[in-house]
């Protein structure tokens, strides 16, 4: 199973605006693989389906969920812990649409501007919440990206 996470900001106010892309990209799967309705759930608008394979791969449909949390950006971590928690997956199993990459002229993904890929994580204590959630950092394949590492330090000091 995957987890499909459009990222985007909720309202009318925002539905077309480019950093809405990722719901957007999620209408448009939804339509081509004839998902279900959309329901409350995870913080976020869900829908359930399958994705087939293309027809020169082998292979099952997989299963997959479509959400669209509507906790706007800064929050979506909230939205796909809880459903990833729900459904026993990893960060392997979730794949985000978001603005803020581009393609270069060789084909490789890179950093276009204007928004933050954020990273959440739960832990038993803060000190934990904080290394999952740079462990996770890590497993981001995101050429010439970076990230900061000073996050947290002044509630860990205190």
């Amino acid at each position: 199973m995957l987890i499909l996470v459009g990222q985007g900001n909720p309202g009318a106010k925002y539905a077309h605006n480019r950093h809405n892309i990722g719901f957007l990209t999620l209408a448009a799967i939804a339509a081509r693989w004839g998902f279900g309705p959309e329901r409350s759930r995870f913080h976020s608008q869900a829908a359930e389906g399958s994705i087939g394979a293309p027809s020169d791969i082998p292979g099952a449909p997989v299963k997959a969920l479509l959400l669209k949390p509507q906790t706007f950006y800064n929050e979506t971590g909230r939205a796909v812990s809880e459903a990833m928690k729900f459904y026993k997956l990893t960060p392997k199993d979730v794949v985000v649409f978001h603005a803020g990459t581009s393609r270069d002229g060789e084909g490789r993904l890179i950093a276009s501007g204007g928004r933050v890929l954020n990273v959440c994580a739960r832990g038993a204590t803060l000190e934990a919440a904080r290394a999952k959630a740079y462990a996770a950092v890590e497993a981001i394949d995101f050429p010439g990206g970076f990230h900061r590492t000073d996050i947290g330090w002044r509630a860990l000091k205190s």
